[in-house]
């Protein structure tokens, strides 16, 4: 397991709003363990969620920093504006989300568009 992986897991368990954001800053950079480490604890965090309205906010915020991420992340936010994973279902941002992960050649977007 890498070493910063599990810093970040570490940062997460103890002070998890401090480290979200540290995290989120890192992931806009290009981090990717980050962002790995941002989108198992909202994972975590929507298993965990009280209500639907709870679980919701949790997986916006998990699509916000996946758009971050490598063409995979885009692509997984296409997918959940395609169908309403998550979010309300809306295809112009679905579109979107597509047409950047095929610019960047990814076989799925481009499918999809």
């Amino acid at each position: 397991m890498d070493e910063s992986m599990q810093e970040y897991r570490t940062l997460l368990a103890d002070n998890p709003a401090k480290a979200e954001k540290q995290l989120y800053k890192l992931a806009k950079k290009g981090e990717l363990n980050a962002l790995s480490a941002l989108n198992e604890y909202y994972e975590k965090c929507v298993t965990e969620a009280k209500s639907p309205k709870e679980s919701s906010k949790i997986r916006q915020k998990a699509l916000k920093a996946a758009a971050l991420g490598d063409v995979d992340g885009i692509v997984k936010v296409g997918r959940a504006y395609m169908y309403g994973i998550g979010v309300s279902a809306d295809y112009e941002k679905s579109l979107s989300f597509f047409e950047k992960a095929a610019e960047q050649e990814n076989p799925e977007a481009a499918l999809k568009l």
